[in-house]
C-alpha cells in the first residue's frame, strides 16, 4: 500500500479515536483540546532514530548517531579548499542531532547515510533527468527546460559542460541545499603590480612611431586575507596584510618627433632590409632551382637573413596586397604609382594591411621562411606594368 495513503488512513483513525475519547473522558473534564495537543503520541511509529534538525525542523533520520555525525562532518569538509588555513567552519542554520521517535508524517525522512547526504545537498528527492542526444549542449538544454545555465551546471557538479556524451544523464533539478556551510579561510596569494609607462621624445624616429627603450617589468604583491565562503562560493574577503615582494620597473618608450617623409612614391628606391644583416644569395634571371631541379626565370633578388629581421618599404606607396600567395608564402605588395610595384615575400609577420599608405623606410614586416623556400630569406621584386624587372636598375646589390 502507498505510504501516503497509509498515513491518511492512520490519521483518520486517530481522529476517530480522539472524537471517541472526547466523549468518554467528558465526564472527567478532559477536553478535546488536551487530546489534540497530545495527538503526537498517537501519530508516532514505534521507532527511535537520530534526527538531524535544522531550525527545529527534522530533515532526516538515521539509525545511529554516528551516521548523523558523519553526514554533518562531510558537509563541513566538502567545501574546503586545499592549501588554505581553515580558521572556522560552521553551519549557517541552527543544526542539532536529537534522538527522537519518528512521527508517521516523517516516515519518508528515514534515510541511509548516503541517501541523507544526497537529500541535504540537493534539497529534494525529486528526480528529473534528461538523456543526452546527438547535438545537445548545456546552453540549448537550459533554454529548452527554462533553467538558468549556471543552475544547470550547479545541478550536475560531476559533469563537464563542454564534454557531454550521448546517453549521459543530466539532472534538471536545481539543488537548494538544506544546510549551508560557512567557511573562513586564511589565504595567501600573489597579485601583479602594474608598471608605469613614461615617454621620451626622440628626433631619431618619425611622429607616430614608438620604440621601447626599456621594457617594463611587473612587480609582485603578496596578500594575506580572510576569505568568507558560503557553500564554497566566496562571499567576501578581508585583506589582513600586503607585502611588496618585487617592485615594478618602469617602461620607457621613445616617442618620435621627426616629420615623416611623404607617403607616396618618390621615384627612387632604398634597400628594403638592413644591409649589415643581409646577403644577396640569388640574382634576377635564369637560374637552377634546387627544389624544382630545373632551370627557370627568377623574378627578383633573394637576400639571405635570419628569420625575424625587419623589412622596410623600399619607397613610399599604398599597400595593395597582404597575405599568403603560393610559393611566395607570406607576401606584401606595394603600389608606388607610375605603374611601379614592389613585392616582399617569404615573410614571417606583417605590420601593414591592405589600404595602408606607407613611407619609404617604414617597417612593414619581418623576414621568414614561408612558401617555397630553401631557407630564411627575403625575396624582393620590382614590377613595371605587372612585369618583373631587375631590381638592380634601381639599387646596387652587391653579390
Amino acid at each position: 500500500m502507498n505510504s501516503k495513503i497509509l498515513k491518511f488512513i492512520i490519521s483518520l483513525l486517530i481522529m476517530v479515536m480522539i472524537m471517541g475519547l472526547s466523549s468518554v473522558y467528558a465526564e472527567d473534564n478532559i477536553s478535546i483540546e488536551y487530546l489534540v495537543s497530545n495527538v503526537d503520541k498517537y501519530m508516532t511509529i514505534n521507532t527511535q532514530k537520530y534526527g538531524i534538525f535544522v531550525n527545529d525542523k527534522p530533515i532526516g533520520y538515521l539509525s545511529t548517531e554516528e551516521e548523523a555525525r558523519n553526514i554533518l562532518s562531510k558537509l563541513k569538509t566538502m567545501y574546503l579548499e586545499e592549501g588554505n588555513d581553515v580558521l572556522e567552519v560552521k553551519f549557517k542554520e541552527d543544526v542539532v542531532i536529537l534522538k527522537d521517535a519518528v512521527r508517521v508524517v516523517d516516515e519518508d525522512l528515514i534515510y541511509s547515510e548516503e541517501e541523507a547526504l544526497d537529500y541535504i545537498i540537493r534539497g529534494t528527492n525529486e528526480r528529473k533527468i534528461h538523456k543526452v542526444e546527438k547535438g545537445d549542449n548545456f546552453w540549448d538544454l537550459a533554454l529548452k527546460y527554462d533553467i538558468l545555465l549556471d543552475d544547470l551546471i550547479a545541478a550536475n557538479p560531476n559533469v563537464n559542460p563542454d564534454k557531454i556524451q550521448i546517453g549521459q544523464e543530466i539532472s534538471l533539478i536545481v539543488p537548494k541545499t538544506l544546510i549551508s556551510v560557512i567557511t573562513i579561510e586564511e589565504a595567501t596569494y600573489s597579485e601583479k603590480i602594474q608598471y608605469k609607462v613614461v615617454y621620451e621624445d626622440s628626433s631619431a624616429y618619425y611622429k607616430g612611431d614608438y620604440r621601447t627603450k626599456t621594457s617594463g617589468i611587473y612587480g609582485e604583491l603578496e596578500i594575506v586575507a580572510d576569505v568568507y565562503k558560503e557553500n564554497g562560493i566566496e562571499a567576501k574577503r578581508e585583506v589582513l596584510s600586503e607585502t611588496i615582494v618585487k617592485k615594478p620597473r618602469t617602461k620607457v618608450v621613445y616617442r618620435g618627433t621627426k616629420d615623416p617623409p611623404p607617403r607616396i612614391g618618390t621615384g627612387t628606391f632604398d634597400y628594403p632590409f638592413d644591409t649589415s644583416r643581409g646577403r644577396v644569395t640569388s640574382g634576377f634571371g635564369m637560374r637552377y632551382h634546387p627544389i624544382y631541379k630545373d632551370y627557370r626565370r627568377h623574378t627578383g633578388i633573394d637576400v639571405g637573413m635570419s628569420s625575424g629581421s625587419p623589412i622596410y618599404a623600399s619607397d613610399g606607396g599604398k599597400v595593395v596586397y597582404v597575405g599568403y600567395n603560393g610559393g611566395y608564402g607570406m607576401m606584401i605588395k606595394i603600389d608606388h604609382g607610375e605603374n611601379i610595384e614592389t613585392i616582399y615575400a617569404h615573410l614571417s609577420k606583417y605590420y601593414v594591411k591592405v589600404g595602408d599608405k606607407v613611407f619609404k623606410g617604414e617597417k612593414i614586416g619581418l623576414s621568414g621562411n614561408t612558401g617555397t623556400s630553401t631557407g630564411p630569406h627575403l625575396h624582393f621584386e620590382v614590377r613595371k606594368l605587372g612585369t618583373p624587372i631587375d631590381p638592380k636598375k634601381y639599387l646596387s646589390f652587391v653579390f
